[in-house]
């Protein structure tokens, strides 16, 4: 079963109603501060988006952790910093 354009539209305002709400009354957490953060991977994240509207609060970060490897130790250079854009086969890979 597949919705209708018209129910789909209907239900981005509430969606967006929802989530809104739950954020003022402080029902969504965006970020443990107990989490560790990995400060040096942040800071390239910051730097290499060009304003603060590109991010949001759930991206502006990257947790750090003893057990997972980072993003750039995976993936090498973020992509899109200067001189990289990598093409998708690389990502995929």
């Amino acid at each position: 079963m597949t919705l209708r354009a018209g129910a789909t539209r209907g239900l981005l305002p509430l969606l967006l109603l929802v989530v809104v709400t739950q954020l003022l009354f402080g029902q969504v957490q965006i970020r443990d501060s107990k989490q560790a953060v990995d400060e040096e991977y942040t800071k390239k994240i910051r730097e290499y988006t060009t304003e603060a509207f590109f991010n949001s609060p759930w991206t502006d970060y990257l947790p750090a952790s003893k057990t997972v490897p980072t993003p750039a130790a995976v993936l090498g250079p973020i992509a899109g910093a200067p001189g990289k854009l990598p093409y998708s086969i690389e990502v995929y890979q």
